[in-house]
């Protein structure tokens, strides 16, 4: 099932909202979840911080049960990697890994009710001389989400609620 263009518009304005929080407010993104509540509406959008370590996806969970969203895009800056085998070798700590071996970058996915088939955007950061930041192009990756596949993003992604 192909995702939706409503929730394909949403993205897009995410990704030109997250290029302009990076490139022109020059601040660190909070990661937030947006419920799109129908065709026509935003419903809420929640900044997940200050959960205790590990809890992102059930924090995820509890606000899909709730607020019973169409869809809901998930954006977060950190750092990926790769190198997996290297990843699990320290723990998952992405940021414990050489600089050569991850990347800084700020990840978009986007998820509609019921759909295994999510739209994921990744933009690598880039520091400048001057200390600003900029963002690189949008890698677009469509995958369907299942035990079999893993990744940064793996743990986040709830199809059904």
């Amino acid at each position: 099932m192909t995702p939706s263009i409503y929730l394909q518009e949403n993205l897009d304005k995410t990704k030109l909202i997250a290029r302009y929080n990076v490139e022109t407010i020059d601040e660190e993104l909070l990661p937030v979840m947006i419920a799109l509540d129908s065709v026509d509406d935003v419903g809420a959008v929640y900044a997940l911080v200050d959960l205790p370590d590990g809890d992102l996806p059930n924090a995820i969970r509890k606000i899909l049960m709730a607020e019973e969203p169409d869809s809901y895009i998930f954006v977060v800056e950190c750092w990926i990697t790769e190198f997996g085998e290297a990843a699990d070798a320290v723990g998952g700590q992405v940021t414990a890994l050489p600089p050569d071996d991850r990347r800084e970058v700020v990840q978009i996915m986007g998820v509609e009710k019921g759909n295994p088939k999510t739209i994921h955007y990744v933009a690598d950061i880039k520091r400048n001389a001057n200390g600003s930041r900029s963002l690189g192009d949008w890698e677009k990756c469509e995958t369907g989400w299942g035990p079999e596949l893993s990744g940064n993003a793996g743990p986040f992604i709830t199809v059904d609620w």
